[in-house]
């Protein structure tokens, strides 16, 4: 018999287009889907239309995504970000795949739950990792001795883990290294900052010179941001001290503690610095420090907004004002906001909100064909499911344009239904 005609579903946000799945990366990804004989069997569609969503974007943005290039040079010049990760006795050589050379994730990181007989977790999968914007949280790392992240500079702490515990009152947590029996080699010396947060270390009693860490420099002169229990302490068996060109602040015996918040000059008014002069101060527009003073192009993060390589106070805004004709024009440097980068244009997947890129239009407001987010005129355009008529479906229905399914009404011995277009 000819076979059936290949099924193309349409799912919202991820798009498709000519047998391709449009994710937020806007890199199509190649899907096949089995021809469905008895399109009617609802439940065969939903449990395929649910099985695609989970196995194109398992957690939102497709992880190990390069931003988009705006006139042929990246976003982020050539800066790689990736969706959280996570990793546990449960991972693939897949799943490592997919946060290969992530350098900034929007998102958590977190490993935990590693069995002592586990074999060898590509950990490298953490060497790229510059930021963090949630929170990291590395417990029960079994007999795991170390965890490399030598490039992360700063986490920022936008979500955090709340956590009460026996040695400490509620606290949320932006950092928690835990029940790390065997960790003995911090796993991020190049840590500059952590913006928003508390630290929690426990029961890692090989993870020495915790006393000789600047913790204030690193949290933006917080005190008491850090919690402790059970770990090393210099002195004991397994902690040497700082040699002594470190100036007492170390990492390890061998390996000094840059601090670059403490030790600045007043004339940096409060921002991060490469050295103790007056001109060694970081541009304003960073945070976590930098790689050259007075350059918003090389800052470890930004402080506001990322546009192409440089670090602003604001996007490039959609209309200019022209001198010459007294009016708004198009701006040709235009550029729309997404999280905390200015972007040439939004993701297929997401709606255009003024100059904002949206995952759905704000109340007030409807989508046009082209995802741009429109004031209402009235009652805005809203879909519904529909159904047997009763007191439930009627509240439901409050504000309904249009009927995705059916409307039955019942009344005494007459039935009336009504089809999509008679339910505008």
């Amino acid at each position: 018999p000819r076979p059936a005609p290949p099924v193309m579903i349409y799912l919202r946000p991820w798009l498709t287009t000519s047998g391709s799945f449009k994710l937020r990366s806007c890199q199509p990804v190649k899907f096949i889907v089995s021809s469905i004989r008895k399109p009617s069997m609802a439940w065969l569609s939903v449990t395929l239309i649910t099985h695609l969503t989970l196995l194109v974007v398992p957690q939102g943005v497709s992880a190990s995504q390069q931003t988009p290039e705006v006139n042929g040079k990246s976003n982020a010049q050539l800066t790689t970000r990736c969706s959280s990760i996570w990793l546990n006795d449960t991972w693939n050589d897949t799943l490592i795949q997919r946060f290969r050379g992530c350098n900034i994730v929007e998102g958590n990181v977190e490993v935990t739950s590693l069995s002592n007989s586990l074999p060898y977790m590509p950990l490298s999968v953490l060497a790229n990792i510059s930021e963090i914007t949630g929170y990291l949280r590395l417990e029960n790392l079994g007999n795991l001795t170390e965890l490399p992240m030598p490039l992360l500079r700063l986490v920022r702490g936008q979500q955090t883990v709340t956590k009460t515990l026996v040695f400490s009152e509620s606290r949320d947590y932006s950092v928690i290294i835990g029940n790390a029996s065997e960790l003995d080699k911090w796993p991020f010396p190049q840590l500059q900052e952590i913006s928003s947060g508390d630290m929690l270390l426990y029961d890692a009693p090989k993870l020495c010179n915790v006393d000789t860490i600047d913790w204030e420099d690193i949290q933006n002169r917080r005190v008491n941001g850090v919690v402790t229990h059970n770990v090393g302490r210099d002195g004991n068996a397994f902690c040497q001290a700082c040699k002594e060109s470190c100036g007492g602040y170390c990492w390890s015996a061998q390996l000094c503690q840059t601090r670059s918040l403490k030790s600045c000059s007043s004339a940096c008014a409060g921002r991060r610095c490469l050295g103790t002069g007056v001109f060694d101060c970081c541009d304003s527009q960073c945070v976590g420090g930098c790689y050259a003073v007075t350059d918003n192009t090389q800052c470890v993060g930004c402080k506001t907004y990322q546009n192409s390589n440089t670090c602003v106070d604001k996007c490039p805004s959609l209309d200019i004002y022209d001198s010459n004709t007294f009016q708004y024009v198009p701006n040709p440097d235009a550029r729309y906001i997404l999280g905390s980068q200015c972007v040439l244009q939004c993701p297929d997947t997401m709606f255009r909100d003024g100059q904002v890129c949206v995952d759905s239009c704000p109340a007030g407001k409807y989508s046009n064909d082209s995802m741009v987010c429109l004031d209402c005129n009235g009652v805005c355009p809203k879909d519904c499911v529909g159904g047997d008529f009763n007191s439930t479906l009627l509240e439901n229905l409050t504000n309904c344009t249009r009927i995705m399914t059916y409307l039955k009404i019942s009344r005494r011995y007459s039935l009336c239904y009504l089809s999509l277009e008679e339910c505008h």
